[in-house]
């Protein structure tokens, strides 16, 4: 793959579970090889809601990220725009609530990096119960993985 392109439009997602959760919105997820170039831009104009309930609880979001096995040969030029709100929320006992938003972390760039995040939306990350623990990461390079 020389080029790839990645727009996604997400109008809302909504998810509960007992357990763990995650939404994923990206298109380099981890374990993607790019000879050439990577060109990622990632929209999200409504609302992503993202719950987890239950003993060990965890829920995260993850907007226009690349992960750890993403080997881009050339160039990342990557573009995450928020328009919606983000919320991501955890309640139990082992309660864990991460959001990462345009996060580059632990992937290989042969060539730059070029980044615009922009939230214009409201972004809450909650974590309620005896283990909480919540984090927020926007337009980082570097550590994320989910704090």
């Amino acid at each position: 793959m020389r080029n790839k392109l990645a727009h996604l439009l997400t109008g809302a997602a909504l998810v509960l579970a007992f357990g763990s959760t995650q939404v994923f919105a990206q298109a380099q997820p981890g374990g993607v090889k790019i000879g050439g170039n990577a060109n990622q831009t990632t929209t999200v104009l409504g609302t992503t809601n993202t719950t987890a309930l239950g003993l060990g609880s965890e829920a995260k979001t993850r907007i226009g990220s690349v992960g750890a096995g993403t080997d881009v040969g050339g160039n990342l030029n990557q573009t995450t725009t928020v328009l919606g709100t983000t919320n991501t929320t955890a309640l139990g006992l082992g309660a864990k609530a991460a959001t990462g938003i345009g996060v580059v972390a632990g992937a290989k760039v042969g060539g730059n990096v070029n980044q615009t995040t922009t939230v214009l939306g409201t972004t809450n990350t909650t974590a309620l119960g005896l283990g909480t623990k919540a984090c927020t990461t926007i337009g980082s390079i570097g550590e994320n993985p989910d704090c």
